[in-house]
């Protein structure tokens, strides 16, 4: 088994087996939450894509360490160039272009999202009035729920 990418946000810690998937393992420590996945889920800012993640291979534990991972008793050195990360850079001359689109992205996603969803938190949306004003109550002024 090798690592073929890694999250940024991945702590250092133990973790022990939370659920198991046919294509995924979540491990849960006190700095949160890792996935172990396969390569057909890939990178993210909490996974650890590795090449073969059997299904019949059950990890009871994970350990991230400063060089490696450790799943069980097998240890997976860390590629820095693998690292997967999770920021957004945009340029002084790319963040007004994406300011002028994020209205439109706001739209999309209230138009398009799948009943049930959060979208709604984008907006006033007569299905989820009192959802909707609880969040805005959490969030105090400036909310846009």
């Amino acid at each position: 088994m090798q690592v073929l990418s890694h999250g940024d946000r991945i702590a250092e810690g133990q973790y022990r087996l939370h659920s198991r998937f046919r294509r995924a393992a979540n491990f849960l420590g006190d700095a949160g939450l890792v996935t172990v996945v396969d390569p057909s889920i890939g990178a993210g800012p909490i996974n650890i894509a590795i090449d073969r993640l059997d299904s019949d291979l059950c990890f009871p534990t994970l350990t991230v360490k400063t060089d490696c991972f450790v799943l069980g008793q097998t240890a997976l050195k860390k590629n820095p160039g693998c690292l997967y990360r999770s920021v957004i850079r945009l340029q002084p001359r790319d963040s007004r272009t994406f300011l002028e689109n994020l209205a439109v992205l706001g739209d999309c996603l209230r138009g398009d999202a799948p009943s049930g969803s959060m979208a709604f938190l984008l907006g006033r949306n007569a299905y989820h009035p009192l959802m909707s004003a609880s969040f805005s109550q959490g969030c105090g002024t400036g909310c846009v729920c």
